[in-house]
């Protein structure tokens, strides 16, 4: 029997990944997620290329998304994507929101917890734009 949890975490990974695809992001899939890393990007700077490790969390609404990500905001290349699968919708936060936004827990149910105003928080901040995050990774 297939476990369709996995098989929507998977989808929505790759969903993601056409996302960064399509904003002009070279993105590079890992073989295995044992460190949190579920793609990479490159980000063309003036001092060389730059990457960036890519964290997905998704879920069919914002606030169903749970997951531990502490340990993603201590590196400073993590990003997480936040991804909607109902609506399509994907936020980004980069390693020092995420440490700002979401502190380690210690729940077993992760650090991850959205409710209506950090959504629209973070939309208003521009964190629903892939140009916004372009423009930010290339300073």
């Amino acid at each position: 029997m297939s476990n369709m949890r996995t098989r929507r975490g998977k989808a929505a990974e790759l969903q993601v990944i056409g996302m960064l695809t399509q904003a002009g992001f070279d993105c590079y899939l890992t073989v295995v997620d044992d460190q949190g890393i579920d793609a990479v990007i490159r980000v063309e700077h003036p001092a060389g290329p730059r990457y960036y490790d890519i964290q997905v969390k998704s879920s069919l609404s914002f606030n169903n998304i749970r997951g531990g990500i502490a340990a993603l905001g201590k590196r400073s290349n993590a990003l997480l994507m936040l991804f909607n699968s109902s609506t399509q919708e994907l936020l980004w936060l980069n390693a020092k929101d995420i440490s700002r936004r979401f502190p380690a827990r210690g729940s077993t149910w992760g650090d991850v917890f959205l409710n209506a105003s950090l959504v629209e928080e973070l939309r208003e901040e521009g964190r629903n734009s892939l140009g916004a995050l372009r423009e930010l990774l290339a300073k």
